[in-house]
């Protein structure tokens, strides 16, 4: 993504990003697929977090994961790494 406007959207390509990873993960937890979910929802004034279902160790492990991406795209390529990053939800780390 080049920071340019999607034509023809209110939203810039980050909001773009961010609206289909979480249609993708409703698409997904409607088919039975999610049963547990932690989001983190950064915003300008800050960042919020929720976490819903019973696999907390699941939840604890993605969220040790997602921390290591966070790091590596902070010290190594910068946030752009961050917002081109491609959703892991149709791939479930730690699946057999």
């Amino acid at each position: 993504m080049n920071g340019a406007k999607i034509i023809g959207s209110k939203h810039n390509p980050d909001q773009a990003a961010v609206i289909d990873l979480l249609k993708e993960a409703l698409a997904q937890a409607l088919e039975g697929n999610i049963t547990s979910v932690g989001v983190v929802a950064c915003m300008a004034t800050g960042y919020a977090h929720v976490m819903a279902g019973r696999q907390a160790a699941d939840l604890y492990m993605g969220c040790g994961s997602m921390q290591r991406e966070i790091l590596d795209a902070v010290s190594s390529e910068g946030a752009r790494r961050v917002a081109v990053s491609k959703p892991t939800i149709i791939h479930p780390k730690g699946a057999a």
